[in-house]
């Protein structure tokens, strides 16, 4: 919730409140022009996710997995605040994955250190599909809820109507 509220996605109620639905002066492809503080804390921003889902999912115990994950993610946001005159740019990409991969490094390195000894092998005794996939139907379903569900003005208007 975090993440959606401080990239300010766009959701579908931003479509038609502005002149045009895609500005092209907003959107910003060249990479890496220049780096600003924004790009810092995206990365920051994103480290979390990739802590987190290997922590909670064994499944997800995988580098290219959670780089899928968090490129997929982070487009995602991306393409959403072509809606509500946001940039969106490839540094934002670049950076955000970049983020959930150092959260995956940070993790992978403090489970050897803290596990590289254990006799236990972890085995994933999931079959069923929908179970293995149970991370990334939950970064669907936030991401959906936000974007279809998530109404700031009506929100507003509930709390300043007396």
């Amino acid at each position: 919730m975090l993440v959606y509220w401080q990239t300010g996605i766009g959701t579908i109620w931003t479509i038609g409140k502005y002149e045009t639905l895609i500005r092209i002066e907003e959107i910003h492809l060249i990479p890496l022009m220049t780096l600003e503080v924004d790009d810092v804390l995206n990365v920051i921003m994103t480290m979390p996710l990739g802590f987190l889902l290997p922590l909670i999912w064994k499944e997800l115990r995988s580098a290219k997995k959670i780089i899928l994950i968090g490129f997929c993610f982070s487009l995602a946001i991306e393409l959403s605040q072509l809606l509500n005159r946001r940039a969106t740019t490839t540094d934002d990409l670049i950076m955000n994955t970049l983020g959930v991969m150092i959260g995956y490094f940070i993790f992978m390195f403090l489970y050897d250190l803290f596990y590289k000894n254990d006799t236990i092998k972890e085995k994933n005794h999931f079959s069923v599909p929908i179970v293995r996939n149970e991370a990334v139907i939950y970064l669907i379903l936030s991401f959906a809820g936000m974007f279809f569900l998530y109404n700031p003005w009506f929100l507003l208007k509930l709390l300043l109507v007396k």
